[in-house]
């Protein structure tokens, strides 16, 4: 829940920080050419920062819209797999979840739980 919740907050940034850099060039157009000087410098390093962020942050919203984390487990699967792994080793007494809300270790655990349920049953 908290993973979706920072993506629909970055998404909303992302379009919040677009309108301001869309508006910012507007006003810098109909400015008073000494006050554009005068703030020249830090509009364009504002610029440049927003030029490098606007684009990573989509192209983090697009490729985590089908995931469950953000950075931490790129593929739950993978993880799943590896600690259904752990379980069937013998020398496993514990294993340990642990992340950032959202990151999905719930979802983690109870698929776990899940496909041992199912092991056990079999």
């Amino acid at each position: 829940m908290a993973y979706n919740n920072n993506l629909k907050t970055l998404e909303a940034n992302v379009q919040k920080l677009e309108a301001t850099e869309d508006t910012f060039q507007q006003q810098i157009r109909e400015s008073d050419p000494t006050a554009v000087q005068m703030w020249h410098k830090f509009v364009q390093n504002w610029q440049e920062e927003v030029k490098k962020v606007i684009p990573d942050a989509r192209r983090l919203i697009e490729t985590q819209e089908d995931k469950w984390c953000l950075g931490t487990c790129p593929n739950l699967m993978l993880k799943l797999n590896d600690m259904k792994n752990k379980v069937k080793d013998p020398n496993t007494k514990m294993i340990g979840v642990h992340g950032i809300d959202g990151d999905g270790q719930k979802t983690l655990v109870t698929e776990l739980a899940i496909w041992q349920l199912k092991n056990i049953r079999d």
